[in-house]
C-alpha cells in the first residue's frame, strides 16, 4: 500500500515523496509469486477489486527487484541468482493483446510476429545475465475486448504467450492484474468458447489481493494525526475497545493504540466505514478520500467528540446514495432503515432529546446489523452504553424500551441483538409459550434429526495427499448400526447411531467387529440438548401451520421463520459439538473397538486409518485430472487423444508428444506410463518400476492369468477394482483398463457377447 493517491499508473510510476507500506497481504502475494516460480509456474494473475492497490504493488515490486532498499516485498535473489532484472510494463486497453504488446515493443507493421520479437528481447536480456519480468496492468480490459470481438483468435494468442513464458527453464515472469476472476469475463460466450477460456485461465496462477479490514484501519491510522486525548475521552475509548471485542464486532487483535490513532473514529465506526467503502466504493481509494474529505459530514472537519455510527450513516447515505438506491444486495436493509426513521419521526416523544436519541439508536442498530458478522451479539445494556459513550445519549435504555413498544425495533433472541422491526399484532413470545403447552416433547426423533442435520460428506484429505485418490465418507443417521457396501463416489459411511436400547453400544461393537467395509459408528449416549432443539423446532412449525393463518402478516411469519432457521443451526452445531468434544456424549467405534475422537483432527486421522485398513491396495496415482469418479468433458476429450497416441505412437518416446508442450493427454501419459516406468524409450516393459502402482498391476495380472482356463468378462475386472481393497475411481479406470489391455494385447483374445472371436 502507498500513501494517499487517487490512482497509480505503472507506466507513469509512483509520484515523488510517496512511500509504499508493505502489508502482510502484499508480502503474501509476493511469496505466492516465488512459490509459483519454484514449482514451474511463470504466468500469474493478481486479482483484487477496484482500488485495492494492485498497481501500486506492481510499482513497489519493480522497485524491489531493481534494488531499492526502501521496499522489501521479497528477496530478488530467490528469483535470479545475480539479482539483475529488466522490467517491461504496459497498461491494458480495449484492444487485442497482440496489438497492445506491438505498440509497447514498438514493432512496425501488423505482420510482424509479436512472440518472435519477445523471444529476441528475452534472448538479449538473458545474454546480459538479467531476469525478464512483464507487467500487464488492467488486464481485464484486454479480456473484455477479447470476449466481445474475436475470442478464439485472441485466446489462442494468450495461450501461446503463456506457454512461451511457462517454459520451466526460462528466467521470465508474466504478472497481470484483474478486478475480478478470469472466468467472469466469459459470461456471454458460448459453452465451447467458455471451455477454451477455462483452458487459457489454467495457464495463469491466480493470486488474491485483498486487504483485511484490520490492515485498512492500520493504513488509515497512518493518515490521521495522533491527537492528545483528554483523560475522559481516553477512558471512553478504552471502554469502547473492550465493547467492540466483547460483542465480536471486531477481532480480538484490535488494539487501543490503533483506536487512539484513528480518533475521532471510534472502533465501531472505524470498522463500519471501512466495510462500507469496501462494499460500495473502491477500498483504500475511497477510504482515503473519506479521511481527507471536506464539508458536511466529513471526518476532517468534525469537532464534536467521537465520529460515531450515526455520523457514518449520514456520510454513507450522502456519498453512496445513487448506488444504495439501485438494486443491490443491501437495498432492502437501507430501505428498512429509512422506513424505521420515518416511523420514529411519526411517534409522540416527550422531548426533542428523546427524538434525537431514538434517531441515533435506529441508525446505530441498522448499521450494526448490516455490517456485523454472524457471530456479532449486543445486549440492551451494551447498546445503551454505546450511544452514551459515543453520542452522549444518557436515556438510551429508556428510549430502547419505547422503540420496542412502538414496534420499531425488536430484540431478536435468535441473534442475541436488536433488529429493525416492521411491526405485527402477534405477540410472538406469548405464542411460543402457548405452543409449548400443545406440542409434545419428541420421543422418536431419528427421522427429525435426519431431516434437519448433516446433509454433507467428509473428505479424507490425508489419503488424497498420500495416494492421489479422493475419498469421501457420507453421514447417515440411524437407529441402529448396519454394515453397508459403499458404492459410486462414496467410499465409506459415518453412521450416527441414536438408539433407546440399553445395550446398543455393545451391539454396535459386535457389528463393527464383523463389518468388512469402511463404516465408522458414532453412538450418542446423551441426546438431551438435541431433543431440546427439536422441541423448539416443533413449536415453531406448529405456530407457522396452526397459529399464523393470516398469510398477509409477513412480519410475524418472517420472524418465526428466522427463529426456526436459527434453531436448525443450533441443532447442527450441538450435533457437531457432541461429535468433536472432550465430553462423553459420543462413543466412536471402528473394527470392533472404541476409538478416541476428541477433535476434528483426530476425526480425520480416524478416517485416514479406516481408508488405509479397508483400501490397503489402492495404488498411488497423483493426477486430479482423471483420478475421480466422473470425468469432465475436457478430460474425456483428452482421453480420446491419449488413446489415439497410444495406438499410433506407442513405439515412439513419450508417445510422440511435443517436448515443449504439456496438454492434458501428455500429463496423463506421464502419470500412467512414464512415471510408473511402464513405457521407456518407446517400448513397454514387463512390469512397472514404480512400487506405488504395483498392487493394481498385480491385480490385473492375476485376473489375466485366471482367464487361461475360462473366458471372463472385462466387467468382472472392473468390479474387482471398484471394490475393496482397491476402490478405484471410475474416471481412473476409464484410462487404466484400455491402457493395460493394450500393453498386454499379445497375451489374450477377445470374444463378443455371443462367444464369437474378435480379431
Amino acid at each position: 500500500m502507498q500513501q494517499f493517491s487517487l490512482s497509480a499508473n505503472i507506466e507513469e510510476g509512483l509520484g515523488k515523496g510517496f512511500k509504499y507500506i508493505v502489508t502482510p497481504n502484499a508480502r503474501d502475494v509476493a511469496a505466492g509469486l516465488i512459490d509459483g516460480y519454484r514449482s514451474g509456474i511463470h504466468s500469474f494473475t493478481v486479482i483484487g477489486s477496484y482500488g485495492t492497490g494492485k498497481s501500486s504493488f506492481l510499482l513497489a515490486l519493480e522497485k524491489n527487484l531493481l534494488g531499492d532498499d526502501s521496499v522489501n516485498l521479497l528477496n530478488p535473489h530467490t528469483l535470479s541468482t545475480n539479482g539483475k532484472f529488466e522490467v517491461l510494463k504496459m497498461v491494458g486497453d480495449y484492444k487485442d493483446l497482440a496489438s497492445l504488446m506491438r505498440d509497447k515493443l514498438q514493432i512496425d507493421g501488423p505482420e510482424t510476429n509479436v512472440l518472435d520479437n519477445l523471444r529476441e528481447i528475452y534472448g538479449r536480456v538473458k545474454k546480459q545475465g538479467k531476469f525478464l519480468v512483464i507487467f500487464i496492468d488492467e488486464f481485464g480490459k484486454v479480456l473484455e475486448h477479447a470476449a466481445k470481438k474475436n475470442p478464439e483468435q485472441e485466446l489462442y494468442f494468450m495461450q501461446k504467450l503463456a506457454e512461451f513464458v511457462n517454459v520451466p527453464t526460462r528466467q521470465i515472469l508474466l504478472i497481470t492484474t484483474l478486478h475480478q476472476n478470469f472466468s467472469s469475463y466469459a459470461r456471454k460466450l458460448t459453452d465451447v468458447q467458455k471451455e477454451e477460456w477455462t483452458k487459457v485461465k489454467g495457464r495463469f496462477k491466480e493470486l488474491v489481493f485483498v486487504e483485511p479490514v484490520e490492515q485498512l484501519l492500520y493504513l488509515a491510522s497512518k493518515q490521521l494525526q495522533s491527537k492528545n486525548l483528554k483523560v475522559e475521552e481516553y477512558k471512553n475509548l478504552t471502554e469502547l475497545c473492550a465493547l467492540v471485542k466483547n460483542t465480536k464486532f471486531a477481532s480480538d487483535a484490535f488494539a487501543v493504540d490503533t483506536a487512539e490513532t484513528l480518533y475521532p473514529l471510534e472502533p465501531f465506526s472505524a470498522y463500519v466505514i471501512t466495510r462500507a467503502i469496501q462494499r460500495y466504493g473502491q477500498n483504500e481509494r475511497s477510504l482515503f478520500s473519506f479521511l481527507h474529505a471536506k464539508g458536511n459530514n466529513s471526518l476532517s472537519e468534525y469537532r464534536q467528540g467521537f465520529y460515531g455510527l450515526a455520523n457514518c450513516y449520514d456520510y454513507i447515505l450522502q456519498n453512496f446514495y445513487s448506488y444504495l438506491k439501485d438494486a443491490n444486495a443491501d437495498s432492502m436493509q437501507w430501505s428498512s432503515m429509512q422506513v424505521a426513521l420515518e416511523r420514529v419521526e411519526g411517534q409522540e416523544w416527550e422531548s426533542k432529546s428523546e427524538l434525537l436519541g431514538a434517531i441515533i439508536i435506529v441508525k446505530t442498530i441498522g448499521l450494526l446489523n448490516l455490517f456485523g458478522n454472524s457471530t456479532f451479539k449486543m445486549t440492551r445494556e451494551q447498546i445503551a452504553n454505546y450511544v452514551r459513550l459515543v453520542h452522549g445519549v444518557d436515556e438510551g435504555y429508556h428510549i430502547l424500551k419505547l422503540l420496542e413498544q412502538y414496534k420499531i425495533i425488536r430484540f431478536a433472541s435468535y441473534k442475541l441483538r436488536y433488529i429493525l422491526f416492521d411491526g405485527t399484532d402477534v405477540n410472538i413470545e406469548d405464542e411460543i409459550r402457548k405452543a409449548g403447552l400443545v406440542v409434545s416433547r419428541p420421543v422418536n426423533y431419528v427421522d427429525d434429526i435426519r431431516s434437519y442435520c448433516f446433509k454433507k460428506i467428509a473428505p479424507v484429505r490425508m489419503c488424497y495427499f498420500q495416494k492421489g485418490t479422493p475419498r469421501y465418507f457420507e453421514y447417515e443417521i440411524v437407529e441402529q448400526g448396519q454394515d453397508r457396501i459403499p458404492v459410486g463416489d462414496t467410499d465409506g459411511y459415518i453412521q450416527l447411531v441414536f438408539s433407546s436400547k440399553k445395550d446398543f453400544i455393545k451391539d454396535t461393537l459386535e457389528l463393527s467387529a464383523e463389518c468388512k467395509n469402511a463404516v465408522v459408528f458414532a453412538c450418542f449416549k446423551n441426546t438431551d440438548e438435541l431433543v431440546g432443539h427439536l422441541y423448539s423446532i416443533a413449536k415453531y412449525n406448529y405456530i407457522l401451520s396452526k397459529v399464523l393463518l393470516d398469510k398477509s402478516d409477513y412480519v410475524a411469519i418472517g420472524e418465526v421463520n428466522n427463529l426456526l432457521e436459527y434453531e436448525k443451526l443450533l441443532l447442527n452445531k450441538a450435533l457437531n459439538d457432541a461429535l468433536f468434544s472432550y465430553g462423553n456424549d459420543v462413543v466412536w467405534i471402528f473394527g470392533g473397538k472404541e476409538i478416541e475422537v476428541k477433535t476434528f483432527r483426530m476425526f480425520n486421522e480416524l478416517l485416514s486409518y479406516v481408508c488405509d485398513t479397508i483400501y490397503s491396495k489402492t495404488p498411488v496415482m497423483n493426477n486430479e485430472l482423471f483420478n475421480r469418479h466422473k470425468l469432465s468433458s475436457s478430460i474425456s476429450s483428452a482421453r480420446v487423444k491419449y488413446l489415439l497416441a497410444l495406438l499410433s505412437h506407442s513405439n515412439e518416446a513419450e508417445l510422440g508428444f511435443a517436448q515443449d508442450k504439456f496438454p492434458p493427454e501428455k500429463t496423463i501419459y506421464y502419470s500412467l506410463l512414464k512415471n510408473t516406468g511402464l513405457h521407456q524409450d518407446g517400448a513397454f516393459v514387463s512390469q512397472p518400476t514404480n512400487e506405488g502402482i504395483l498392487p493394481l498391476w498385480n491385480a490385473c495380472e492375476e485376473f489375466l492369468a485366471s482367464t487361461t482356463t475360462k473366458a471372463r468378462k472385462i466387467s468382472e475386472l472392473i468390479k474387482i477394482l471398484l471394490a475393496r481393497p482397491y476402490k478405484l475411481k471410475q474416471g481412473f479406470l476409464d484410462f487404466w483398463i484400455p491402457t493395460y489391455l493394450y500393453i498386454k494385447k499379445q497375451e489374450y483374445s477377445l470374444y463378443g457377447a455371443n462367444g464369437a472371436y474378435i480379431p
